[in-house]
């Protein structure tokens, strides 16, 4: 009698035979019917398992962990997992290094402002003219009362940032919502081009909504595709509470909706929609209301202030307006092949070009399966078509800021995972030494990601040669508020001394003096206000500014972003003070 894998394989035992080959359980363990229809799709059966080897394993079949009760599947699955883990805690540790060294951007420190207010008052009305959306304020003021910080001055730099680096930690973790179209090597590889991505990284690591835009935009794109997987109720409600949660974090998500629209259109023209055509209309309704409902439930609770502010919901949709003049440009206009300038040619001087090329490249084969073949796995055909559509989309907007470019380039990173796993299961002359071409394009994608990621969170963190870098406060300004901090050090008065600030642009100033109570700002010199000991304000505006405080004062000037600088004058005494302070400092 023929034996199979060491079990009897003649008509009286053919059964337990099937199940020991394609399960590794006994006689005893039953296999369930999901199992077995798995198997069969897959193309995994007795014939590669009595090789000794998985094809999509980790370990040999034939490792002895008998004495664990471990079976193979398991002993992958731990092993996959392991793994994952392994991706995750690395994009972490880019994420939290160094958060509190870079300054913060503008747009960071009017967040911050903003989110003091709500901290401290709990009044939050949402702006449809300014600041995007409300959830970043809610989600961190839960974030700061949960460390106990409810003021303004308590807050810093790397407590804010830890926010959105949640996010981006999520949106690794969240490319397993696209198992088992990704397998164990596209899921590994998606995993690592998300974590390692220079632009996911930075961007992670910035108090600003777009890296919650993405992660939500990742969940909600992940339940439709488990959706149309696996019809659920409970999946469209997921979908709906991640669309809501978009739309209520950033007005751009309408513009994601239509690049996932465009794609989800080809897809669902695929096999792959086959469970929803076999759905009766009444529950594709009742699924398609339950999700809107969540959407609009998710929308409605932070819009309206968690109903406090219901003109906040009128002003939600009223929002579209005032940005569609802004995608007119209002200073940002920037030519139609910008982002790609960006993302592949971006000359970095003597350090090379910082550019997305190996990301492009691991995203090739899955690209160039998804046009040629008409079995094409559905998953990469949509990260294509949608990560295309949306490069299009905001190229054709005349407004163009590098941030921008997030969620696309967190399309093409799945995308890469996809092209990984179809360079893996590719066989040559009947061999897989294509994976050898997979394990090279992944190193060698690591290494470039880590020089970018060293160069971004290091030396050019704020350099205009960064290209993640945008209007960005420059470091020097960090020496004009310790210059202040000196002074107020010495003075009489303390950081009760009045601080004047006279400038058409002056953030992230607020930020920094968040400590002093009483600081005031104008565009204009006062009227009827008599110079105060310290006083700041642009170069444009230092004539005026030094016919009203006279000559007793010393000026020191600083960069406060490229071409922008901040004049600040210390009144002479003060002045005289701080050197004081140095010197006795510096004597042994």
């Amino acid at each position: 009698m023929e034996r199979v894998g060491g079990v009897a394989g003649g008509r009286s035992g053919g059964r337990r035979a099937r199940h020991r080959v394609g399960t590794g359980r006994g006689p005893s363990a039953p296999v369930s019917r999901g199992r077995r229809r798995n198997v069969a799709k897959d193309g995994r059966g007795s014939g590669r398992r009595i090789a000794g080897r998985d094809s999509t394993g980790i370990f040999p079949a034939g490792l002895a962990l008998a004495p664990l009760g471990w079976h193979q599947g398991r002993v992958n699955r731990v092993a996959l997992a392991a793994l994952f883990l392994t991706v995750c805690v690395v994009g972490a540790a880019w994420r939290w290094q160094g958060l509190g060294a870079r300054p913060m951007h503008t747009d960071e420190a009017v967040q911050a402002v903003k989110l003091g207010d709500l901290l401290e008052t709990g009044r939050y009305r949402y702006d449809p003219r300014e600041y995007h959306g409300p959830t970043l304020y809610y989600l961190a003021a839960a974030w700061f009362r949960l460390l106990g910080i409810r003021q303004l001055e308590r807050m810093d730099e790397i407590r804010l940032r830890l926010l959105p680096s949640f996010f981006g930690i999520a949106l690794i973790a969240m490319t397993a919502l696209w198992r088992p179209g990704l397998r164990r090597s596209g899921l590994l590889a998606a995993g690592m081009a998300v974590a390692l991505n220079p632009f996911l990284v930075f961007y992670s690591r910035y108090f600003v909504q777009e890296m919650l835009l993405v992660a939500f935009t990742a969940a909600t794109l992940g339940a439709i595709w488990r959706y149309v997987r696996w019809p659920s109720r409970g999946a469209a409600i997921a979908a709906g509470l991640g669309a809501g949660a978009m739309f209520a974090t950033k007005e751009t998500a309408v513009l994601t909706w239509a690049a996932a629209a465009i794609a989800g259109a080809v897809v669902l023209r695929m096999p792959l929609a086959e469970n929803l055509r076999s759905m009766g209309r009444r529950r594709i309704v009742g699924d398609a209301l339950a999700s809107v409902a969540s959407a609009a439930a998710v929308a409605v609770c932070f819009f309206s202030s968690w109903f406090t502010n219901w003109p906040g919901v009128r002003d939600a949709f009223a929002a579209f307006g005032h940005f569609a003049k802004r995608a007119g440009g209002q200073g940002h206009e920037k030519p139609f092949d910008y982002y790609l300038h960006l993302l592949f040619l971006w000359k970095a001087g003597p350090l090379g070009y910082w550019s997305q090329w190996p990301l492009l490249l691991a995203a090739l084969p899955a690209a160039a399966a998804a046009v040629r073949r008409t079995n094409a796995d559905p998953g990469a055909r949509f990260f294509l078509l949608f990560s295309l559509a949306l490069l299009a989309i905001y190229s054709l907007i005349p407004y163009k800021t590098p941030w921008l470019m997030a969620t696309p380039i967190w399309g093409f990173c799945m995308l890469a995972g996809f092209g990984v796993q179809t360079v893996w299961n590719t066989t040559v002359f009947g061999r897989r030494w294509l994976r050898w071409v997979a394990l090279l394009l992944l190193a060698a994608g690591a290494a470039d990601a880590h020089r970018q990621n060293r160069w971004m969170a290091g030396r050019y963190r704020a350099d205009p040669i960064n290209p993640c870098v945008y209007s960005h406060t420059s470091t020097d300004l960090l020496n004009g508020v310790r210059l202040i901090d000196e002074a107020a050090g010495v003075a009489p008065a303390g950081r009760n001394e009045m601080i004047a600030v006279v400038a058409e642009e002056y953030w992230p100033l607020p930020w920094y003096l968040r400590a002093y109570p009483r600081v005031g700002y104008w565009s204009a010199v006062p009227d009827g206000l008599a110079p105060p000991a310290i006083v700041a304000t642009n170069p444009s505006l230092a004539p005026d500014v030094e016919r009203w405080i006279g000559s007793n004062y010393v000026p020191t000037l600083v960069g406060l972003r490229p071409t922008v600088g901040l004049m600040i004058y210390l009144r002479r005494d003060l002045w005289d003070a701080v050197l004081a302070h140095r010197g006795a400092a510096l004597s042994p």
